[in-house]
């Protein structure tokens, strides 16, 4: 945190967190039903009149409220759920401590705790479809004897 937000925000870098979701939300509430598009951040910014905007919002989330609208939201969000949905109880269940573990590193992903770099997509969605089909391929394999 201190050499990636207070060394590049000197100053008061929790207010500049905060200005980003701000804007985020404005963004997501002045197209909620189409979104912005690919890289619809940045466009939302200039067109909304804030022409300082980073890459993308810092939330999986607002990310894609902002660029896919309502829907897309909804969209993002369920098929995260229903992954989750369908790996959860065979990973607890029979995956062991690496199936348990990889259950929970699909619920921090799914939880956007991070942001990663722009790539003008939705960051955390490949890290959640890599731990989405790792942990759906897990959930139904064939437990060991040994």
């Amino acid at each position: 945190f201190r050499r990636l937000v207070t060394a590049a925000l000197p100053g008061a870098p929790a207010r500049a967190y905060l200005d980003v979701f701000d804007a985020g939300i404005a963004a997501a509430a002045a197209a909620p039903w189409t979104g912005w598009g690919q890289d619809g951040f940045r466009v939302a910014c200039v067109a909304l009149g804030d022409g300082g905007c980073p890459a993308h919002p810092h939330n999986a989330y607002l990310e894609a409220a902002v660029e896919g609208g309502l829907p897309g939201l909804v969209l993002f969000a369920g098929i995260g759920a229903r992954a989750l949905a369908a790996a959860a109880p065979g990973l607890w269940q029979r995956g062991g401590a690496a199936g348990r573990g990889l259950l929970l590193s699909l619920l921090a992903a799914g939880l956007a705790v991070g942001a990663l770099k722009s790539s003008g997509s939705i960051h955390s969605a490949g890290l959640l479809v890599l731990l989405g089909g790792l942990a759906l391929a897990a959930a139904r394999a064939p437990t060991s004897s040994a």
